[in-house]
């Protein structure tokens, strides 16, 4: 048996930390209810999952600064909804192995861009990202 859904439904959780909480093969994640604004680390958050499209329009993570290998061997990864307030997001291969993704403006995943300097709206060939606005 696999997980295939993850669904937050409570509000009012406010973790600190995200390393490793959603790192199984769900294919479909619901997390807007998270409240992630304390959070300072997200290391293999989503690694290893076979979801094709994560929403996090609602997160504000303007506290994460580590990143390493969140969206790591994501291969079915295609769109990653997201806002603004992942400026200064660090992250050693924060993007390894995500060969479906794309940005919002046609930015695609490469294996010379996979750092957390790629988590950022896209904004084309002058300001490469692998995230969308929704």
């Amino acid at each position: 048996n696999s997980i295939v859904t993850v669904t937050v439904v409570d509000e009012g959780i406010q973790p600190t930390s995200l390393d490793g909480w959603f790192m199984f093969p769900a294919t479909s994640f619901d997390v807007a209810k998270l409240d992630v604004h304390k959070v300072t680390s997200a290391n293999v958050a989503f690694a290893g999952s076979n979801a094709s499209v994560l929403d996090l329009s609602s997160w504000n993570v303007a506290n994460l600064a580590e990143a390493d290998q969140m969206f790591a061997g994501m291969y079915n990864l295609t769109t990653i909804y997201a806002n603004d307030s992942w400026n200064g997001v660090t992250g050693s291969m924060t993007f390894f192995e995500n060969p479906l993704l794309v940005g919002g403006q046609g930015s695609k995943w490469s294996w010379n861009a996979c750092s957390g300097t790629y988590a950022r709206i896209d904004g084309g060939a002058d300001n490469p990202g692998y995230f969308s606005v929704k």
